[in-house]
């Protein structure tokens, strides 16, 4: 299937188009949400099929739900079948020429050379009560700049050597990647040690990785009237193989398993709102790909400093 879509569709990302930014894809991307709310979608969030010309093929008020998208897309490839080579590409279109990106775009900030993790979160099975969400909570991409990875790895690189990774990194992950997003004031622990437990010939490092996270608000406008505060508590194992003369990781797992309670209204999580619920996270590796590089983390402005200024 995958392949099958990767022939008829190019795969691209794009950020929300906040009411203060302009450019040809912020009017692109406006242009596909008024089509799409001509046609009847319930929100303009979800995936969009498009031709270079602008013609929106079809669109799905979901990212999540893969028969969804599948038929959304086969749905899509049979209109462009009805198409003219005129109705697909723009009648002045040479190429697809790369657009400059904005200023504020933070794919400019991409930690090439960094740590770049990809993050699952579900909702794990409780016998107590049936679960509608069928497990999905998030997906994410945690960034750490190249200068930050090596802060998970410990000094001197030898065996039984350990380390607390630096807290800055580890409240990151707590308040943006596993279910934030929190502020600073909100983390309650944040913790990882990194253990040297092997040093290969060719000089690889093993690490083994373990760590807690627990993060806590009080209630706030639009979260559910007597739901109480928003939790997330996770205990964290992992391990990680680093090359120290490319000073990058070759692979990195990390799995985080706990308990999250309460829900912002809009959530709309019905018994999950005013209970706690176990959660799993698991956070592994990215590919340096151009889809990875153009999704930036969801809250990346949390990631806000002098040096990386964020949003």
């Amino acid at each position: 299937m995958q392949k099958r879509l990767a022939e008829r569709f190019v795969a691209t990302v794009h950020s929300d188009a906040l009411p203060d930014r302009s450019g040809p894809d912020i009017a692109f991307l406006r242009a596909m949400k008024e089509q799409s709310a001509k046609s009847g979608g319930p929100t303009f969030q979800g995936c969009y099929a498009i031709t270079p010309s602008g013609v929106l093929l079809a669109s799905a008020n979901s990212a999540t739900e893969p028969a969804t998208i599948v038929r959304m897309l086969d749905t899509a490839w049979q209109k462009w079948q009805t198409l003219s080579p005129a109705q697909r590409r723009r009648a002045t279109d040479t190429g697809l020429a790369p657009a400059a990106l904005p200023e504020w775009a933070p794919e400019r900030h991409y930690p090439k050379g960094g740590l770049v993790l990809r993050v699952s979160a579900r909702f794990l099975p409780d016998p107590a009560i049936p679960d509608p969400w069928s497990g999905y909570l998030n997906s994410d991409y945690a960034w750490f700049w190249k200068d930050e990875a090596a802060g998970f790895v410990p000094v001197p690189a030898t065996k039984g050597v350990k380390r607390d990774v630096p807290r800055g990194l580890i409240e990151r992950l707590a308040r943006c990647h596993l279910d934030g997003p929190f502020g600073k004031d909100e983390v309650v622990e944040a913790r990882l040690t990194s253990e040297v437990m092997n040093v290969a010939k060719n000089g690889i490092v093993s690490l083994r990785l373990s760590g807690a996270t627990k993060t806590e608000r009080k209630n706030r406008d639009g979260d559910k009237p007597g739901v109480g505060s928003i939790a997330v508590a996770t205990q964290l194992v992992g391990r990680a193989l680093w090359n120290p003369a490319e000073q990058k990781f070759l692979s990195f797992e990390l799995l985080g398993k706990g308990a999250r309670r309460g829900a912002p209204e809009f959530w709309n999580l019905k018994e999950k709102g005013d209970r706690s619920w176990p959660v799993g996270f698991a956070l592994s590796l990215a590919p340096d790909t151009p889809a990875v590089r153009q999704t930036p983390p969801y809250y990346y402005w949390s990631y806000h400093s002098p040096e990386r200024p964020g949003y």
